[in-house]
């Protein structure tokens, strides 16, 4: 009685398995570019470079806290927006297999939708807060 071996296939295809249209690819990788000028200020601060400060202005950036929350708010604004490349991208829906343990997986739905859920939640929060709760600051 001879014995059958399957080896596994090299690489597991996903579900849907078209390419995303154009104009999707275009707006993630928009989308992913449009935090970038911020996140280079920010890192330009941290550098000690006074972009766009006076002396004066700059001495409040120089402390070791505030580099801190700048890199924070960096990587906060930076990283979800990349994610967004995972929407079009063929890692987006299957994980490489460079990556230890999980290489090669697919991804679940709520992996990608509960995160960008936050980022959405999170950063129009924030915009609405700064923006002073949405009321104009001539009413009262």
């Amino acid at each position: 009685m001879e014995m059958e071996t399957r080896t596994p296939a090299p690489f597991p295809t996903p579900a849907t398995s078209a390419p995303a249209p154009r104009w999707a690819v275009r707006a993630a990788h928009l989308a992913a570019l449009v935090t970038l000028p911020a996140g280079v200020w920010r890192i330009a601060l941290v550098l000690g470079i006074p972009a766009g400060y006076t002396a004066e202005g700059f001495a409040a950036f120089e402390t070791p806290g505030a580099k801190a929350w700048m890199l924070f708010l960096s990587m906060a604004t930076e990283l979800p927006t990349l994610l967004t490349l995972g929407l079009v991208c063929p890692w987006g829906e299957v994980l490489p297999r460079r990556l230890p343990r999980i290489g090669g997986r697919t991804v679940h739905p709520l992996a990608a939708t509960v995160p960008a859920l936050v980022a959405a939640s999170a950063s129009s929060r924030c915009g609405h807060r700064w923006r002073g709760g949405g009321r104009s600051p001539t009413r009262t």
